[in-house]
């Protein structure tokens, strides 16, 4: 009697043991399921959200409306804009005010704008800006520039032009850019340029930022710190030219009117006029490096230099002038017009 009760209570107690590891596979199949299936929601959210986040809306110019419409309507200079200009447009008779402030992507495809007046392109560019011509147009009365007055530290510009706007009566200070904190590359603007007031580029006024491959073609008149690429340079400029001829009073260079920054591999190929520290690439060199560069040019004026007006603290290495110097034939000695505890090595005349 003892061993059937005995019998019986084991028996039970395996039933219940078995009902209750039963009971935990199903739990655990049920909870893995939903955990796997947390796991797919969670995943396709993520996929929305990152699917939200690259999502970009485009604006694309098919005429002369649509263009005008992306001149006046902030919504397509917004950083989650693309603007494509899909075909060449012919702007003549309309007159805008410059975007003020462009943070989108515009992508000209290779496409140009012709005839358009306006201030400039663009005010203050934190985008990019690539693949667009404007060609023959005019820079209305307050313009200082063709294209984008500040390019800033966030902005890019590549593969883009500015050919042949007239200029009659805008106070211009460079054919393309302004000020560049950012990097422009690939690009170039032809132009005549006078200007009366301090500090005049052809390509650039100011640089601070980076410039590469770019070309400035046309004749800068002007009073101090007049370069035919850029009338300021703190940044770095790499192999870009500038041809034509530069006038001014002081610091007037046929490439930099003043540089601080740095200069590789870059070519000025006109002549420079003026009355003191002229150079046929640089009007003074104030702590700047200056490498691999080459001048065409000839160099006129007092304290002038087939190469720099002024060298002050400065290093130029690997560098040639090939000019005259105020009629006579260039030398060494006429290299640098003044130089002040600077640096100059590895550099030729002729």
């Amino acid at each position: 009697m003892k061993t059937k009760k005995l019998l019986s209570i084991i028996l039970t107690i395996f039933v219940v043991n078995l009902s209750f590891i039963s009971a935990l596979s199903v739990s655990a199949q049920t909870t893995e399921g939903y955990f796997n299936k947390g796991v797919q929601v969670v995943s396709e959210l993520k996929d929305i959200v990152q699917t939200d986040e690259k999502q970009t809306n485009e604006f694309i110019i098919k005429n002369k409306e649509d263009f005008s419409k992306f001149m006046i309507t902030s919504e397509y200079w917004e950083n989650d804009y693309k603007v494509t200009l899909a075909c060449d447009i012919d702007m003549q008779g309309e007159v805008f005010n410059s975007i003020e402030t462009f943070n989108g992507q515009f992508d000209g495809v290779g496409h140009t704008v012709s005839n358009i007046s306006f201030k400039c392109f663009v005010e203050n560019n934190h985008g990019t800006i690539s693949d667009v011509k404007f060609n023959g147009g005019n820079l209305i009365n307050g313009s200082e520039c063709g294209f984008v007055f500040n390019n800033e530290e966030d902005g890019l510009i590549v593969c883009c032009s500015v050919d042949n706007m007239n200029s009659e009566g805008a106070n211009i200070k460079s054919g393309f850019v302004c000020i560049n904190r950012g990097k422009i590359t690939n690009s170039k603007t032809t132009f005549s340029f006078k200007n009366i007031y301090d500090g005049l580029g052809g390509f650039v006024d100011e640089n601070y930022g980076t410039i590469e491959e770019c070309v400035a073609t046309g004749n800068v008149i002007g009073f101090i710190d007049i370069g035919g690429f850029v009338g300021y340079n703190g940044g770095i400029i790499n192999n870009c030219i500038a041809t034509g001829n530069v006038t001014g009073n002081q610091y007037i260079g046929g490439f930099v009117g003043y540089n601080g920054g740095t200069i590789n591999n870059c070519i000025a190929a006109g002549n420079v006029t003026g009355n003191q520290y002229i150079g046929g690439f640089v009007g003074q060199n104030y702590g700047g490096t200056i490498t691999g560069c080459i001048v065409t040019g000839n160099a006129i004026g007092g304290e002038a230099g087939g190469f720099v007006g002024e060298n002050v603290q400065g290093t130029i290495t690997n560098c040639i002038a090939k000019g005259d110097v105020n009629g006579e034939k260039i030398s060494l000695e006429r290299f640098v017009g003044s130089n002040n505890y600077g640096k100059i090595e590895d550099c030729k005349v002729g």
